[in-house]
């Protein structure tokens, strides 16, 4: 017998992989349902051992009554994939050897959730979803244009031999502009077109039609002509792909102030002026060659500009990076040139390993952000109005930066996609100095404040972001208590 909950909040479970830029916007969206929109959250986040940031995250956190916060044991997958086998194959893998605590967790609820939403690599959850007859839900932690071409990408496939160089000179999907390979790196940089990526996604894009709706972290204004397109019944019937519901931009709150050692760059970023300084970051697991750390660094040097700059030592990127984020020892000077520290101690300021990065770029000095164009990294940007320049390193990041640049119209392309090699520090500095110095940085900047209004606004309680999530929530109080299986 079903237990009917008409009088209950809804109980919704979120499922995320693991690596920071998947736990924080799914935090962020248990947090924004849980504060303003009056649900109760289960919050399941997978371990591992190594992931420093993601443990330091979540035990720093003070969450609102109504989000349990359910940290599942680690895993051991050494014996089942390489350590640098493909990001998306172990961040399945880590999941799916998670499921069972996430079964027995829910068991042990006295009120069992009633709706399950699944990032984008973690829905082999929607199992349990099915076991325990919940509603399933995904929510999509990058663009609508990205959704729209990874759902097509089984139709692709299927008309394009990916083992050989037989790739249309564009990428044409329904609902959205034509894209030419060339802007996107080529063939070989192409998001999940390359074979061995393409079998361990299809799994996932398949379980992706099978949600109830599809939340996007995205809004209106960002991407008009993607969101007008894909809710169009039969362009997202030929794609295929469940409704929409932009939701976005979902970010890291901003963090209260701190009196201690960790926020001493916020301190120097007081003594700068308005707009002046260069934000360097490359995300939680990016890396550089030592090369080009070498080249960035003379760069920055030659550009004469204030910069903060978050490194790593250098390494080339791999995935276990990416899902280890790990901290430990890092010395700066045991890298970069010599003499660099020394020579742009009076206008640049290096930070190892890590910085509260939506604290930076919310504060009024910082004129401009070189990113890797993670999705979270755009939208923390322009939320605070800052302009960008575009180096992207791996997964969708290139699409990303071409829309930044063709689309958004709020950054400058400093990395190809497509090139291999070193990006010289001639090129670094003609960038850095277009940007923060000249008249196209002033147009960037104020393209940068134009969609800053926009996401303030539609993350209100008349936007259209807001409206979305009322409704989902509408929908979920209408869904009665499952029995346990």
């Amino acid at each position: 017998m079903q237990l009917i909950m008409e009088s209950s909040k809804p109980h919704v479970a979120i499922i995320s992989s693991p690596g920071m830029g998947h736990v924080i916007p799914c935090l962020e969206l248990a947090k924004c349902l849980v504060s303003y929109h009056d649900v109760e959250v289960s919050f399941f986040v997978p371990s591992t051992e190594a992931s420093v940031q993601q443990t330091q995250l979540l035990e720093s956190l003070v969450v609102p009554e109504d989000l349990h916060i359910i940290k599942l044991p680690p895993v051991d997958i050494s014996n089942i994939v390489p350590i640098n086998n493909e990001i998306v194959a172990r961040l399945t893998l880590i999941v799916q050897e998670s499921l069972p605590d996430v079964r027995s967790e829910i068991l042990k609820s006295p009120r069992p959730p009633t709706v399950l939403i699944s990032d984008m690599f973690s829905t082999h959850a929607f199992e349990i979803a099915d076991d325990f007859k919940m509603a399933k839900y995904l929510f999509c932690t990058f663009s609508a244009t990205v959704l729209a071409y990874m759902m097509y990408t089984p139709k692709l496939a299927q008309e394009t031999n990916i083992d050989s160089q037989e790739i249309p000179e564009s990428l044409n999907v329904p609902g959205c502009k034509p894209v030419l390979v060339q802007d996107l790196g080529g063939r070989d940089r192409l998001f999940h077109l390359n074979g061995g990526k393409v079998q361990s996604v299809f799994g996932h894009i398949y379980n992706y039609a099978k949600a109830s709706a599809i939340l996007v972290n995205t809004f209106e204004d960002l991407e008009p002509q993607t969101l007008q397109g894909l809710s169009d019944d039969n362009v997202r019937w030929t794609i295929p792909m469940p409704p929409l519901y932009p939701v976005g931009p979902i970010i890291k709150s901003a963090e209260s102030p701190s009196i201690g050692k960790s926020d001493y760059y916020l301190a120097w970023l007081d003594n700068q002026p308005s707009g002046s300084v260069l934000f360097i970051s490359f995300g939680s697991g990016g890396t550089l060659s030592a090369d080009q750390t070498n080249e960035l660094a003379l760069g920055l040097e030659l550009s004469k500009q204030r910069f903060l700059w978050v490194v790593r030592p250098p390494q080339d990127f791999t995935p276990a990076a990416y899902i280890s984020a790990v901290g430990g020892v890092n010395d700066p000077s045991e890298y970069l040139p010599d003499g660099f520290l020394t020579r742009t101690s009076g206008i640049g300021l290096v930070i190892p390993n890590w910085v509260s990065q939506i604290d930076v770029l919310n504060h009024g000095s910082i004129g401009a952000f070189l990113s890797h164009c993670g999705w979270n990294s755009i939208l923390e940007s322009l939320v605070n109005g800052v302009p960008l320049l575009t180096w992207p390193l791996y997964a969708e990041q290139h699409w990303n930066a071409m829309m930044l640049t063709q689309d958004f119209g709020v950054a400058v392309q400093l990395a190809k996609a497509s090139e291999e090699g070193v990006v010289g520090r001639e090129r670094i500095e003609r960038a850095v100095r277009l940007v923060m110095e000249e008249e196209e940085g002033k147009v960037l900047r104020n393209r940068a404040k134009e969609l800053k209004s926009s996401a303030i606004k539609t993350m209100g309680k008349d936007g259209s972001s807001y409206g979305s999530l009322s409704k989902l929530v509408k929908k979920w109080n209408e869904i009665s208590c499952p029995c346990k299986p």
